[in-house]
């Protein structure tokens, strides 16, 4: 097996870095072959990565039998990659963020957000996936979909997910956004059911 990055090591064919973090991180998302690669697009709590967007009774948004779906039928980096590997939490994301460095890089013409350890130096890129959304439907061509920030943004999961007062019924998870453009990032809330984002698995 080529690893795609000097300080990465193999698990079931997977390669991982230690960042010097609770939890080791892939060195590319769930349906990429290198790690400029934005790989697979799913909602959250779709561990096949098939489910279509809610956008008709809104059922699966408010679907609250879970807020942490890590390790869970309904992790999509679990279900595909097994082996131990799952979604991060937010809590793991956010470890991550507050230990590492971030830039912009640009590998074979696709824009990156590159982080590496303040710890051991070690790095990770993570492609500007973007997010996928639907803008519509009609019964001759199924889904209408649209990206937002595509080449320019990450967008990339938690299994964590909460409640938003201001609408209870729906359940909100918590993804990882990035801009590239002006390099700036946050933890965004989206109701569940609305947008489709990239997974980058973690290991114990």
């Amino acid at each position: 097996i080529m690893l795609p990055l000097d300080n990465a090591t193999v698990v079931k064919s997977h390669a991982k870095v230690d960042m010097g973090l609770s939890v080791k991180w892939a060195t590319m998302n769930v349906g990429a072959d290198a790690p400029h690669e934005v790989g697979s697009y799913s909602l959250w709590g779709d561990g096949t990565g098939t489910r279509d967007w809610d956008i008709f009774d809104q059922s699966y948004s408010k679907d609250k039998s879970s807020y942490n779906i890590t390790a869970t039928s309904r992790d999509l980096a679990h279900m595909k990659w097994g082996n131990g590997w799952r979604t991060p939490t937010y809590n793991e994301f956010s470890e991550l963020i507050r230990n590492t460095s971030r830039s912009v890089v640009v590998i074979n013409g696709v824009k990156c957000l590159k982080f590496t350890s303040n710890i051991n130096g070690n790095q990770i890129v993570l492609p500007a996936n973007g997010g996928l959304y639907t803008n519509g439907w009609s019964s001759s061509t199924g889904f209408k979909t649209a990206y937002t920030g595509e080449g320019t943004d990450c967008y990339y999961m938690t299994s964590t997910a909460s409640d938003l007062s201001s609408q209870p019924e729906y359940l909100y998870a918590y993804f990882f956004y990035y801009s590239t453009s002006n390099q700036t990032w946050n933890f965004s809330l989206y109701m569940i059911g609305f947008l489709k984002v990239g997974v980058r698995p973690v290991i114990s």
